[in-house]
């Protein structure tokens, strides 16, 4: 019986190297999941730096209040 082997490559054919089914299987949607959050991240970086501090897309940030003592 052959082995399957998974390729894995790391932004060019020639960086290629293939490992087991086994962990090819578990590195693949590890490698997609960094490559997801780096998307939202550059994603977030261009809509400007007030847009992340005020807590997501198109969201106005909270007023301060003050309490009042009666």
């Amino acid at each position: 019986m052959r082995r399957m082997r998974i390729g894995v490559h790391c932004g060019s054919v020639e960086h290629c190297f293939f490992v087991s089914k086994r962990a090819g299987l578990i590195i693949w949607p590890a490698m997609g999941a960094v490559l997801g959050f780096q998307g939202g991240a550059l994603v977030l970086a261009g809509r400007g730096p007030g847009v992340a501090a005020a807590g997501g897309a198109g969201t106005r940030p909270e007023r301060e209040t003050t309490a009042r003592s009666d």
